[in-house]
């Protein structure tokens, strides 16, 4: 699953920021989803929300989903025209 990430908040001043959670704000319009979760959210970092681990967790996260849907289009391919992706 896709994790949640302030896309908005991002930008070249800020790149080191340590501190609470960016604002609803920055997350409102890119997800569907409540204040009441944003909060569940910004709860577990108690003011120590770092954007650096975060876009590291992100990236990391984005990229095992990739590495899943190749492995399964590798299987597909092989199983029905007996073909190996690489």
């Amino acid at each position: 699953n896709k994790s949640y990430f302030p896309y908005l908040f991002v930008n070249r001043d800020n790149l080191n920021y340590t501190g609470k959670i960016p604002d609803y704000k920055y997350y409102k319009n890119i997800y569907n989803f409540s204040l009441s979760e944003y909060n569940k959210i910004s709860a577990r970092y108690n003011n120590n929300w770092n954007l650096k681990s975060e876009c590291l967790k992100y990236i990391e996260n984005d990229l095992l989903c990739l590495l899943e849907v190749l492995e399964q289009f590798n299987s597909y391919l092989f199983i029905k025209h007996n073909i190996q992706m690489t």
